[in-house]
């Protein structure tokens, strides 16, 4: 099982801090490595996400706005690789992003 989909099980399952540390290290290979261009946008949302979350439940506006930057990057990926109209909202939609062959 790859650090990302480890990193968006724990999101689901609401822990916010493993799921960063596995997100994170699912970020900096997809930075460092070429494949699906839409790797990087999906592990960038989720990662933005999970950060937004425990952000705003601890107070912690420095690390809300780290989170509000990750999720505008990986918006802006998603939409040069899918479209204008990609739809972000659900691990669906961000699964969606990704070619088949990488899910």
């Amino acid at each position: 099982m790859s650090d990302h989909s480890v990193g968006s099980m724990l999101v689901e399952l609401g822990d916010e801090a493993d799921s960063i540390t596995y997100l994170r290290k699912a970020l900096k290979l997809f930075r460092q490595s070429p494949g699906d261009p839409g790797l990087l946008p999906r592990t960038l949302l989720n990662l933005g996400r999970a950060i937004e979350a425990s952000a705003i439940r601890e107070g912690n506006m420095e690390r809300k706005a780290e989170a509000r930057a990750m999720i505008a990057e990986g918006t802006d990926l998603a939409r040069r690789y899918r479209g204008p109209d990609v739809t972000l909202g659900s691990e669906d939609d961000l699964n969606n992003v990704v070619k088949s062959t990488y899910r």
